[in-house]
Order: structure tokens, then sequence, then C-alpha cells
């Protein structure tokens, strides 16, 4: 958080306790964080939320992505060691095939994601502007 953190102690019924932290688990986040994330969430709008559950659906999909290329380049790696015979060279040459593919991917997200910046910069100057003609 860029504010300074302040501790609450909130009472709860166990139950609630329960989801909390089985959410927590599932998010791979710690209780706090889940605590605070969902607070940040209650006083968003309902764009504000889906905006943010984009980002984060993208920003799973670019690890996953990155996650897949690691593995391939490995992959890669370990058959250009043993390349001897030509079965071996084509599959060196499929693997290097669906690293570029994976490659494009990313880039095609970062693209997309960088769009939809621009275009919330965009909208964000033009709201700004029409408040400074209100006033």
């Amino acid at each position: 958080m860029s504010d300074p953190e302040k501790q609450i102690h909130v009472r709860l019924p166990e139950s609630l306790k329960a989801k909390i932290e089985a959410s927590a688990k599932s998010s791979g986040r710690s209780v706090n964080a889940e605590v605070v994330q969902r607070l940040e969430n209650s006083f968003l709008s309902a764009s504000d939320m889906m905006e943010r559950e984009l980002i984060e659906a993208e920003d799973e999909l670019v690890a996953s992505l990155e996650r897949s290329l690691q593995h391939v380049q490995k992959s890669v790696s370990e058959a250009e060691k043993k390349a001897e015979p030509t079965s071996e060279k084509k599959r060196i040459s499929a693997l290097d095939r669906a690293i570029a593919h994976l490659e494009i991917s990313m880039w095609k997200i970062e693209e997309k994601r960088l769009t939809r910046d621009i275009e919330n910069m965009r909208i964000k100057i033009e709201k700004e502007k029409s408040k400074r003609k209100i006033k």
C-alpha cells in the first residue's frame, strides 16, 4: 500500500473467518491481503472491478505463457544437446516454432494491455477537461 499501513482488530463470526481463509488460500494470498483486497474492491465501481478482474486474468495468462515458454525453451535446450538423428532436428524445429508462437501470443497480450491503458488515459483526460470546462 502507498499509505502508511495501520493495524485494526476486527471481530468476525467464525464462519466468515473460515470463508476468508479459504478464499485467501485459493487465491494464493495471505489472509491480510485477502481482506485488504476485498475491502478495496468494495469501494470500486462496477467498471473498475471489471477492469481489475480483466487485468488479473491477463496477468495469470501471461504468467502461464511465460511458464510454458520456459518449459519449451528447456526442452529445446535438452533436445539440442542430444540432437543427432534427423528426427531430433525436426523436433527441435517444432519446438522453435512453439517458442515463436508463445512469444507472439505474449506480445499480442501486451499490445492489448497497452492499447487499453492508452484508451483509459484518454478517457480520464477527456473527463478532466470536461470538469475544468464546467468550473
